[in-house]
């Protein structure tokens, strides 16, 4: 089974230093990283000493950017951009630095006014902070000099959220005030867009995977998985995260329907799951067949649930009276 990532959710920006042909260096600095989202988002750095480094092997055996007082780069953002669901991993440095105060590391802008951020607060126990606009919004809760998952999310005139290792540590969730539709929205990861002093990321950063809509439940916990898994943080997910145990695969369900005659036909095909906690089981995929090859080819439920696959008994008919298969992952 192959492992899932957070492409197959169409993401508005993705790096990943890991990928190091997607860096390109100017003696030994990222000049810039490509995007892998295919929207070609690439994040362009400060130039000279503004340019962050990298770290070979920096964080579970893979290469990371490091940033030490004034390092950024920054990638241009889509005009009036609203709802947001934003993913990193970092790490902070332990050396004390005059800019580590509160180190901004991730800052959308618009202007002279950020649209949010995401900062670590070291003067209040490490609080992971998330601000929208000129107001502080949320603190995730406490955060060590281990590597760490954040997200934080909007849903414009909804709600404000973010979540520290899936939830493992102190989450918050707010209404939210309204954020300003603006044009001219760009990404700066490192610093922020204003100052200079007490507001630049001293560690290290990972991936970075930003959304332009507000993410449901289970693609959060995905994302979460993906990157606790690749970044070595898995430990840090609470018992309950359904990718505690192994990463999200990119995994299906595939077969042949074939009618009384032993011919390929189109059928609906439906994966109703048995969680093993006994809860009431649902429809979790559904789709038709191929009409010239009777294939098919539906995602997978998680791993520990028992699932049936069913089959009408014709193309107009949605009773579902065949079990075909039972698949236990």
């Amino acid at each position: 089974m192959a492992v899932w990532n957070p492409g197959t959710l169409n993401p508005l920006f993705w790096i990943d230093p890991s990928d190091s042909a997607t860096i390109t260096l100017d003696a030994g600095t990222v000049a810039q990283i490509d995007d892998l989202s295919g929207n070609g988002r690439h994040a362009v750095g400060g130039g000279g000493n503004s340019n962050p480094a990298v770290s070979t092997s920096g964080m579970n055996g893979l290469d990371v950017m490091h940033f030490y007082g004034s390092q950024f780069v920054d990638a241009p953002f889509p005009d009036n951009m609203t709802d947001r669901t934003v993913f990193t991993v970092t790490k902070k440095d332990p050396t004390s630095h005059s800019y580590d105060n509160t180190a901004i590391y991730l800052t959308i802008q618009a202007g002279g006014n950020r649209q949010s951020q995401l900062n670590v607060n070291d003067s209040s126990g490490y609080n992971a902070r998330l601000n929208f606009e000129d107001g502080d919004n949320a603190a995730t809760g406490y955060v060590d000099l281990n590597p760490h998952v954040f997200m934080a999310g909007l849903e414009a005139g909804v709600k404000s959220y973010s979540r520290l290792d899936g939830g493992a540590h102190a989450a918050f969730d707010s209404i939210d005030t309204g954020l300003t539709p603006t044009a001219n929205q760009y990404l700066r990861i490192g610093r922020n867009t204003w100052s200079l002093g007490g507001v630049s990321w001293v560690g290290d950063i990972a991936e970075v995977v930003v959304f332009d809509r507000d993410l449901t439940a289970d693609e959060r916990d995905k994302v979460e998985g993906y990157l606790a898994h690749k970044w070595g943080t898995e430990g840090e997910l609470p018992a309950t995260h359904p990718y505690k145990g192994n990463p999200p695969t990119d995994n299906y369900v595939t077969g042949v329907i074939m009618d009384a005659s032993g011919n390929p036909c189109q059928r609906q095909v439906y994966i109703i799951n048995r969680p093993i906690d006994g809860s009431r089981p649902d429809v979790i995929a559904y789709g038709l067949s191929d009409p010239s090859t009777g294939e098919y080819s539906l995602p997978a439920p998680v791993s520990g649930e028992v699932s049936r696959v069913v089959v009408s008994e014709d193309d107009s008919n949605p009773l579902l009276n065949d079990i075909i298969d039972r698949i236990q992952l």
